[in-house]
């Protein structure tokens, strides 16, 4: 791996040599490109090296010179202008209920207004589905102002997916905007609201190689109260991504699975009831975590991808849900 997103990460470079040929690797940026271990050797054999987290908004790059070659590792920066909101809806769903989504931006320039665009990227099951520009004339939000749209899937009857806020301006603001959204339904005797709130996120600028996600349950007691868990997918490129592996980890150790799975190019699928997609219809697990790792055509697992993931832990009484996001691991 020689690209690595703002979250950094590890790599490892190859060397060929012949048997009793000496070398030493070295960093053309000793302050963020680091090579750990142990950096020289005879004959062929390997190094690593880590990549710091990078909180600037340019690409930069450096390099690693060993014997007469260069390997150059480029790191992308933090983008100001691109926004994922993993998961939002206009749907029916159990008990009575119907969610949908109010999302809202906030523009903290006040020098600057932001022109936006929101684009829905729809649940794709049995092929790619176009990403709908919610807003095709684009919407200027003034300086220190807010843009909330209500019910923002209101045109897209019965779909669930993703949102996606992309900037136009990005360069004309120091401060980038800020995301916000919550999906709810209202009681069933009509008199308030539950829902969960959903974090917009800086879209990813680089592969990951594992997502993480814990603290979920699955379960139902004898009264039926209880608790279950689905997971979310979003791939954030314009190319198909296969090779996702969910696993289940229990509150022991013990790892469970996979579930394999793919998501069509900007696409968004939702997994629900995963501990009973991987142990069967019934199974329950108390204190669970997952975790998604991405395989190579082969079968091969370590490789990285644009990927986003959550999942959301829904009260089996009231339909109340939580959001959590997962934690990437570069």
């Amino acid at each position: 791996q020689t690209s690595f997103g703002p979250a950094g990460g590890t790599g490892t470079v190859q060397v060929t040599a012949d048997n009793g040929c000496s070398w030493n690797a070295t960093t053309t940026e000793p302050t963020w490109l680091h090579i750990t271990g142990n950096g020289s050797g005879s004959g062929s054999g390997s190094f690593t090296f880590t990549v710091d987290k990078y909180t600037g908004t340019d690409q930069r790059s450096g390099y690693l010179n060993v014997k007469g070659k260069t390997v150059k590792i480029n790191q992308s920066g933090v983008s100001k202008g691109d926004f994922l909101v993993s998961a939002a809806a206009n749907i029916p769903g159990e008990k009575g209920t119907h969610w949908q989504t109010d999302l809202c931006i906030f523009n903290p320039n006040g020098d600057a207004q932001a022109t936006v665009h929101v684009l829905f990227l729809p649940e794709a099951i049995s092929g790619p589905a176009e990403p709908v520009d919610l807003t095709p004339q684009g919407a200027v939000i003034h300086e220190h102002g807010t843009l909330c749209l209500a019910d923002v899937l209101a045109s897209e009857s019965d779909s669930k997916g993703a949102l996606r806020v992309q900037v136009e301006n990005p360069e004309l603001l120091d401060i980038p905007v800020v995301v916000t959204s919550r999906t709810y339904t209202k009681q069933p005797d009509g008199e308030g609201t539950y829902g969960q709130n959903v974090p917009g996120q800086v879209v990813s600028t680089g592969p990951v190689r594992e997502l993480v996600i814990g603290g979920l349950q699955h379960y139902t007691n004898e009264d039926g109260s209880g608790y279950r868990t689905a997971v979310g997918l979003v791939n954030q490129t314009d190319k198909a991504i296969g090779g996702i592996n969910i696993y289940i980890y229990t509150n022991e150790g013990t790892e469970i699975g996979p579930y394999r799975t793919g998501v069509f190019a900007n696409g968004f699928v939702q997994i629900d009831r995963i501990v009973e997609k991987i142990l069967g219809s019934g199974n329950q697990l108390h204190d669970f975590s997952v975790v998604i790792r991405f395989a190579d055509a082969d079968g091969n697992e370590g490789v990285a991808k644009q990927v986003s993931a959550y999942a959301s832990i829904v009260d089996n009484v009231t339909g109340d849900a939580v959001f959590i996001p997962a934690t990437p691991v570069p």
